[in-house]
């Protein structure tokens, strides 16, 4: 296979089993929570004190849209919004420990499904997708953020 038939595969592929991971992720949403505040967690917990331009302009959209998204996560306690200490104008958000487990309980939820999904996989192919993620990842890294250091949740019956 040629770099521009893997090319194809990978244009085939991952947008649907992006858009697949997400649709698993909305079945796991209990809580009133959107797709699109989840990510705003994820994006809080990996860069804790963005601002709000740095929020609107990873997810590609206006100042006011994210500070209505913004406003309503702070509402129900899940983001802390507070002035940064060297810019008085510069509003910071940090996840607050209600939003922080919220996520967390998402991510096992997430975590656990998606390990239903792919139990059916000898180890040998586990190694291998994991092998082949990896790969991609280092591949794209320079285009932009690839991945989150997940922490690996287990249920309590599975720990070593």
């Amino acid at each position: 296979m040629d770099e521009h038939e893997l090319a194809v595969k990978i244009i085939e592929i991952v947008p649907y089993l992006s858009r697949s991971l997400s649709a698993v992720v909305r079945d796991e949403l209990q809580e009133p929570i959107t797709m699109s505040q989840l990510r705003v967690l994820a994006y809080l917990r990996r860069h804790p004190g963005a601002s709000l331009g740095d929020l609107a302009q990873w997810r590609d959209v206006s100042l006011p849209t994210m500070s209505k998204m913004v406003r309503t996560l702070v509402e129900r306690g899940w983001v802390h919004r507070s002035t940064a200490p060297h810019n008085r104008r510069l509003l910071v958000l940090t996840l607050t420990p209600a939003g922080e487990a919220l996520y967390l309980d998402i991510l096992a939820r997430l975590e656990r499904r998606v390990a239903q999904m792919v139990h059916q996989l000898s180890p040998e192919r586990r190694t291998l997708v994991a092998d082949v993620l990896e790969c991609l990842a280092e591949v794209f890294a320079d285009v932009g953020e690839v991945r989150q250091k997940l922490p690996l949740i287990r249920p309590v019956g599975d720990r070593d």
